[in-house]
């Protein structure tokens, strides 16, 4: 996967509670249906990269997280994802 600094990145978050919010995807019951496995694409832009493997990332909220770059969860964006999600990646630093 080639990732640089400033690419966009798409994580898929695995999340469970009782009420999946409306950006959910893949949205499955519990054995016993009082919660809810789903996953959420978080749109983060990368600032770093540390280690040969690893990646820092820029949340929308301005956090910084340090990532794998063999998760499974985490792709590069596409440029249909970019024109889908334009305003929802964090701004790139210069």
């Amino acid at each position: 996967m080639m990732i640089e600094i400033g690419s966009r990145v798409i994580y898929r978050k695995p999340k469970h509670s009782s009420d999946p919010g409306p950006r959910a995807a893949g949205v499955s019951p519990s054995r016993h249906g009082d919660t809810y496995s789903y996953v959420v694409d978080k749109l983060w832009v990368v600032v770093g990269i540390e280690e040969p493997n690893q990646i820092v990332v820029k949340t929308r909220r301005g956090k910084r997280l340090t990532l794998d770059c063999d998760d499974p969860n985490l792709r590069p964006a596409r440029w249909l994802d970019r024109i889908r999600y334009w305003g929802r990646f964090p701004a790139v630093e210069e």
